[in-house]
């Protein structure tokens, strides 16, 4: 991912988050989402965006996935 974040031009700068030590946020089911990545995007004429991506890999579907998918996702309907 950092090697991608590097060579994208949409993007301005990207931060590799630390878990437990810097950005997180506050989920209702469980301990803090700690993301993997805090990037900020180009948009066309704009301005930018923050955006902030967990890596998952599929072998990784489990509780606690469940819970940073359902947090994220109503935190991105509310900000539409």
């Amino acid at each position: 991912m950092a090697v991608y974040h590097d060579v994208e031009k949409a993007l301005t700068c990207w931060h590799r988050n630390f878990v437990r030590t810097q950005y997180g946020i506050q989920g209702w089911k469980t301990a803090k989402i700690y993301l993997d990545f805090i990037v900020s995007v180009q948009l066309h004429g704009e301005g930018s965006r923050s955006v902030v991506l967990d890596t998952q890999s599929n072998y990784l579907d489990n509780l606690d996935t469940a819970d940073k998918r359902e947090v994220l996702s109503s935190l991105s309907d509310h900000f539409q």
